[in-house]
């Protein structure tokens, strides 16, 4: 390892982050005491890609964002100041667009192109005329239709739609056209076939990454394809200080854990992290070679401690009152996982139908399709975490076993009217009871690939834009209905990291989030707000009803839109109106992406419009808004110094050392103001003792490098061994429940507030039992003798406390 892995520093590389911006960095990164850089994927991607996540070349390096010399800046850089880079890969899928020459060569030879198994792409789909060709799903309307207005032709020996998309022709096609063939004949004699992207999800006979019909699934469990694909990754390992890996959707792979372990037998020692969602209660499985997650399951459990349980009940009864909303969650849930099956999935299910047929055909049992299309919609429904991870040729694990049966018991309830011989079945194929026919055993691969892309689009990206009671608690990993997480709880899922996961990676803010750290920090407050909370809306919404301009009120959108308000204020509107056009559509209830109400869009973005446009309303709101930023701030950096110092590798993302109030993609790519992020960290060597929680955020940058500083001070007391042992601190009095303290090692001390708006800053009595020996604390210089320390001095001049031996 080329450094000591302290904390990451996520950078979303792009036009405006190259990778000479991004060495111009490394300074600034270093002091602040970051230790790696965290790069999003480098690989050429798609044309007018924002992410690259859409790698359309894995075969060499995104020149958008540099060329090799440029890297060797970078890597240059990073080794002079003593640190590392962990790169982020995406081993599951593809750019399925013509710049990909992989793809193309499929396109113009089909099942004879030498790139045609690097794809997940099914020839022969079920109910298809057994042509073999590869469903294209990009025209606006149907084919007779574009042939008829003339918007396809052939042009050099391609064939162009509406003078933008230019797709190859095959060897016959290109014999066609030379004999002057008609369009409509050379279409006929291609590769693929040409249809409305409407028809995506019934007809695409291709994998793709959940339900974007252009990330084309990839076969990384064929050994030469794995090479193929993986290349250009190796011998950048062998090259530049790279110390890490973050795979990228891993449940998206045939074999997950397999593909794990090849990719660990040829990284070595460095250091790997999985984005795995964990549900509540799931654990990663043991099995795999990995130091961890990427920090979604901490995500969960740290933004949970600033939630009051005994807010729950007002916001229950404000949400369903004033939205209507009664449905409980897990019905919902259910509702929108059927809803995304049936919108996007269907072609995906077909194939697992088809599958099941022909492994009763083999086990001479007769169900008819719809039967079993029913059945294995509601079990996916049903399901109750991402996937399983049941081997070909092996058993499922126990936590599986339990999913399942969750599942199995969940779906019989929602499909009563299902044969109990196919529950057998489909559970007989699931097991392994039937993996001597091939059928069987694809049915058991694709089964698993599919649940968790269901999950994603059902839950995070539909239930989470519906189920509105509080926001803060709708984020990736996390279950809103799990209305906080209490001490007890959270040092028990510490200790239990420390002792299997003690190298995972810890986030509050991604790329992926709903909303940045800073935004559900002050949105958490509302669970402690309560009745003013709930009177408040009211009082707002009475004052709006005008700005609907008489339409019919959205009040699901209205009450979502009040929460944003609140965590993000102050917002410019034209942020807020694209952030709530996604809001609106990723719910799918009134409009959605692929059917769009124009009219009831013009509708909401109107209502926004006018009620930022009308002072009274605008003082009404800051006059409640106000008393919560500062509260806000405190839950920040609470949270902040929880991330630094939990078992785990602490990541930051870009942007996040100062207060920032992003919110969903593409939100959180905007560009940083490293300039003003730079100066500010420049006066922190000048003056002494924490600085204000005031607007620019400078108290963020403080409590991150002084205690990145103690970590490499202290490193055996952040280890993986028992020096850097995790356990709670002793707490006496009154408000006992508005703090939580641990030990990290022997040298280390953590105390932060939590629950800060109802302690209204009155410690009273409540102390924090200090152990054996004097104790300094690393923000203000204070020193403490062992026994009881009043909270109120220990956060006296910061509202968190970070105390080392001495």
């Amino acid at each position: 390892m080329h450094a000591e892995l302290v904390a990451t520093y996520r950078l979303q590389l792009g036009k405006n982050l190259t990778f000479d911006a991004a060495a111009d960095l490394v300074p600034y990164l270093s002091d602040l005491g970051i230790s790696h850089l965290y790069l999003s994927p480098l690989l050429k991607a798609a044309e007018g890609s924002e992410h690259g996540y859409d790698v359309a070349d894995p075969t060499r390096i995104d020149d958008r964002i540099g060329d090799e010399a440029a890297l060797g800046r970078l890597f240059r850089r990073v080794k002079e100041h003593g640190m590392g880079i962990v790169l982020d890969i995406v081993p599951n899928h593809l750019a399925a667009v013509i710049s990909n020459q992989w793809w193309r060569d499929v396109l113009a030879k089909g099942r004879d192109s030498e790139h045609a198994e690097v794809f997940d792409i099914e020839w022969r789909p079920p109910d298809s005329d057994g042509s073999g060709k590869v469903l294209l799903p990009v025209l606006e309307d149907h084919p007779s239709a574009v042939l008829e207005r003339g918007e396809l032709k052939v042009e050099d020996d391609e064939l162009v739609y509406n003078n933008t998309q230019r797709l190859p022709l095959s060897a016959e096609g290109k014999d066609m056209a030379a004999k002057g063939s008609g369009v409509r004949e050379i279409l006929d004699a291609q590769h693929y076939r040409l249809t409305r992207w409407q028809l995506a999800g019934d007809e695409i006979n291709y994998r793709r990454f959940f339900m974007v019909a252009t990330l084309v699934g990839a076969r990384v469990e064929v050994p030469a394809v794995f090479e193929k694909t993986h290349a250009t990754l190796f011998e950048l390992l062998d090259q530049g200080p790279i110390d890490g890996i973050r795979v990228d959707h891993p449940d998206g792979l045939r074999d997950p854990a397999g593909y794990l372990r090849t990719l660990r037998s040829r990284i070595g020692s460095r250091w790997l992290v999985v984005e795995k969602i964990l549900e509540p209660g799931e654990s990663l499985p043991a099995d795999w070679p990995v130091e961890g997650t990427t920090g979604y399951d901490f995500l969960e459990r740290a933004g949970g401690l600033f939630i009051d349980p005994g807010g729950e009940k007002i916001l229950d009864d404000l949400y369903t009152t004033f939205t209507g909303h009664r449905s409980p969650y897990g019905e919902l849930v259910r509702e929108k996982k059927r809803q995304v099956i049936g919108e996007g999935f269907d072609s995906d299910l077909r194939r697992l139908v088809e599958r099941l047929r022909e492994a009763a055909e083999h086990l001479g049992l007769a169900y008819s399709r719809r039967e079993m299309r029913r059945a294995l919609a509601e079990l996916i429904a049903a399901f109750p975490v991402y996937r399983t991870y049941r081997p070909q040729d092996g058993e499922f694990s126990p936590q599986d076993e339990a999913a399942l049966s969750h599942a199995f018991s969940d779906a019989k309830h929602g499909a009563p009217g299902i044969e109990p011989g196919l529950w057998n079945l489909i559970s007989r194929v699931l097991s392994g009871g039937v993996d001597e026919f091939p059928a069987a055993r694809d049915f058991v691969a694709r089964f698993q690939q599919l649940t968790g892309p269901v999950m994603a689009k059902g839950v995070e990206d539909t239930t989470f834009y519906c189920f509105d009671r509080l926001l803060a608690l709708n984020e990736v990993g996390c279950d809103p209905v799990r209305f906080g997480v209490g001490p007890d709880a959270f040092h028990q899922a510490c200790i239990e990291s420390q002792r299997r996961w003690p190298r995972s990676m810890l986030a509050t803010s991604t790329h992926d989030t709903k909303r940045s750290e800073d935004v559900r920090a002050r949105l958490s407050l509302l669970s402690e707000s309560g009745v003013a909370w709930a009177d408040e809306v009211r009082k707002w919404s009475a004052h709006n009803e005008k700005a609907w301009g008489g339409r019919t009120p959205d009040r699901s959108a209205e009450y979502h839109l009040y929460q944003t308000l609140i965590g993000a204020w102050p917002m410019a509107t034209e942020r807020l109106l694209g952030y709530m056009q996604k809001a609106c559509r990723e719910a799918r209830t009134r409009t959605s992406w692929d059917l769009p109400d124009l009219i009831y869009e013009e509708g909401v973005q109107g209502f926004i419009q006018n009620i930022l446009g009308e002072p009274v309303f605008v003082r009404m709101f800051e006059e409640f808004v106000q008393p919560l930023v500062m509260p806000g701030r405190i839950n920040s950096l609470a949270q902040l110094l929880v991330k630094l110092t939990a078992p785990g590798i602490p990541d930051i993302y870009q942007g996040c050392e100062i207060w920032d109030s992003n919110l969903v993609d593409p939100d959180n790519r905007r560009e940083v103001d490293f300039l003003q992020r730079t100066g500010l960290l420049g006066t922190l060597a000048q003056g002494e003792g924490p600085p204000p929680l005031d607007d620019d955020g400078l108290a963020k940058q403080y409590v991150i490098k002084r205690t990145l500083q103690l970590r490499k001070r202290h490193s055996a007391c952040f280890g993986a061994c028992e020096p850097g042992s995790y356990r709670p601190l002793h707490v006496t009095g009154r408000k006992l429940s508005h703090t939580l303290g641990y030990r990290r090692g022997e040298d280390v001390l953590v105390v932060i507030p939590r629950l800060v708006l109802t302690l209204n800053g009155d410690w009273q009595d409540t102390a924090m039992e200090l152990p054996k020996g004097n104790w300094r604390n690393a923000f203000d210089g204070a020193v403490y003798t062992e026994g009881p320390a009043s909270l109120e001095k220990l956060l006296l001049k910061l509202p968190v406390a970070l105390l080392e031996r001495i």
